[in-house]
């Protein structure tokens, strides 16, 4: 209802401004912009869906970075920006689909590094990787602080018993 939309616009926006503000404080000026769009939709989904499988800390941050680093490869690769987009994504997809950190705002991030060209690998750690780091522990306590659980708890899988012979099926 209204009260969850409320909550999902006040922490989204501040869970993003909090990490923006850290970002450019602990880093140089040269690093414009300290947060990039597919961050923004990383923070929509680790508070309007924190038990899902991509809101998760590893598929947030392990996803993101992944991502962005086969966008700058996919950029020294391929010299047309189009083709180099479309590669870096296709490779992110698969680098997040074998390390099972599925995480879509990361096809976004290897799309945008790879059609800049100018940033390359050193974004990646700062202020890539800081950021994301950053969100996922601010969206642990913002949304422990508003009633929310987060990171989701990690379920085993178990093996149903086997049942005796002729036992009766419920």
């Amino acid at each position: 209802g209204g009260k969850e939309l409320l909550r999902m616009v006040v922490v989204v926006a501040a869970l993003l401004a909090l990490t923006g503000l850290v970002s450019r404080g602990w880093g140089q000026p040269h690093h414009i912009p300290w947060l990039f769009a597919s961050m923004g939709a990383s923070a929509l989904l680790l508070i309007s869906t924190p038990s899902s499988p991509m809101a998760q800390p590893w598929p947030v941050v392990g996803g993101s970075v992944l991502s962005g680093l086969s966008g700058a490869v996919a950029a020294l690769l391929f010299q047309d920006p189009n083709v180099a987009a479309a590669v870096a994504v296709g490779l992110s997809v698969m680098v997040m689909m074998v390390m099972r950190c599925l995480h879509p705002p990361g096809a976004a991030l290897a799309m945008w590094i790879a059609l800049e060209r100018s940033h390359g690998f050193d974004i990646l750690l700062y202020p890539v990787g800081l950021n994301l780091v950053l969100m996922v522990a601010l969206a642990t306590v913002l949304n422990r602080m508003t009633g929310k659980r987060y990171p989701a708890p990690q379920h085993t899988q178990k093996v149903a018993a086997p049942r005796p012979v002729g036992a009766q099926i419920d």
